[in-house]
């Protein structure tokens, strides 16, 4: 799966390359757009980007998911050298200690990962603030020819950035 990503000068356009896209058989959950007023999309048939879109919540939240186990798992492991108590509870301790330094990880990789800006859109911010439209469309690799032709045929001027997506459908992460 890969999320191209480009700039349309209008919305008009924008709904035109969608619909064109959806004729290839790709969901309507799979095309997002980020534009200066988000109102302008309520009579058109694009939907507006979601955080899972626009931020590095994933990637935070992953980290943070790895981190606090490896924290967890270091304290289960130290509490099991702590005398008697530790053996008695033993590998008890080391799974609670992984799962509840993941889950809190998590939970803070998720609270850093909401306010973080998507590293990957950060260069179309000026081009949303003057007025283009930013889409974000997720397709599979079979399909991302025939998407960027139509895409090219209907803005020939547009950079289009194809990025590996880490998940095979933006609702799985």
């Amino acid at each position: 799966m890969k999320r191209m990503v480009f700039t349309v000068p209008t919305l008009e356009l924008a709904s035109t390359i969608a619909d064109a896209i959806y004729a290839l058989g790709i969901e309507e959950e799979a095309i997002h757009v980020v534009t200066r007023d988000p109102e302008l999309l309520r009579d058109t048939n694009l939907l507006e980007a979601t955080e899972l879109e626009t931020t590095d919540l994933e990637k935070d939240m992953d980290w943070g998911i790895v981190a606090g186990g490896s924290v967890g798992l270091l304290a289960g492991l130290s509490v099991i050298g702590t005398g008697p108590l530790g053996i008695v509870l033993g590998g008890g301790t080391v799974l609670a200690g992984s799962l509840i330094g993941m889950g809190l990880g998590g939970w803070l990789g998720k609270m850093l990962g909401e306010g973080t800006p998507s590293q990957a859109l950060d260069t179309y911010h000026e081009a949303i603030e003057l007025g283009e439209v930013l889409m974000l469309v997720d397709v599979p690799l079979e399909t991302l020819p025939q998407a960027f032709g139509v895409i090219k045929q209907h803005c020939p001027e547009t950079t289009v950035e194809a990025i590996h997506l880490t998940h095979d459908h933006q609702h799985a992460a």
